[in-house]
């Protein structure tokens, strides 16, 4: 069975928030190239058949798991910069071990799935402890304005924001 005949024509997969099965062996990750929309909350669950492997996604801060053959490793991650983020093995699997990799591609949300308060962030201010988005045109929502403020609580919230991040504002 080819990859595009479960997923999209370029071979990846686009899959909505909540859990992601991944099979892991030597020396691949199955899917290999995973769509997953900005903001949303994934669960990525790894099962490994055969060995020892591990994950590690390399973007802004790395995340880091060990993934023990026949036990499902869970790792929890909500992108917020859309492009894409590298996943390497980082356990020693075998004689081509360098070459397990991944890609995760962190795409816009649509503007169909924004709801009231979500926003991209304009401004980051952590000295006042507050964020600046534009809520464009978001459906149901009569604010949506550009450069609307708003405080953080706790301003730890706005780490790792940039200009062009989506916010849900849930």
């Amino acid at each position: 069975m080819s990859h595009t005949q479960y997923g999209l024509p370029d071979g990846s997969v686009r899959l909505p928030p909540g859990d992601v099965y991944i099979l892991v062996t030597q020396f691949v990750y199955v899917p290999n190239n995973i769509r997953l929309k900005a903001g949303a909350l994934y669960t990525l669950l790894f099962l490994s058949k055969d060995v020892l492997h591990g994950a590690s996604l390399i973007e802004t801060r790395s995340l880091n798991s060990v993934i023990m053959p026949g036990m499902v490793t869970a790792m929890t991650v909500r992108p917020m910069q859309t492009g894409d983020i590298l996943m390497l093995c980082n356990e020693y699997c075998g004689i081509r071990h360098h070459s397990m990799r991944a890609k995760i591609i962190v795409e816009e949300a649509a503007r169909a799935d924004l709801h009231e308060g979500d926003g991209v962030v304009v401004d980051v201010q952590p000295q006042k402890g507050r964020v600046v988005l534009n809520h464009g045109e978001i459906k149901d929502f009569m604010a949506a304005m550009e450069g609307m403020s708003y405080v953080a609580n706790p301003p730890t919230l706005l780490w790792g924001l940039k200009p062009g991040s989506f916010m849900e504002g849930g």
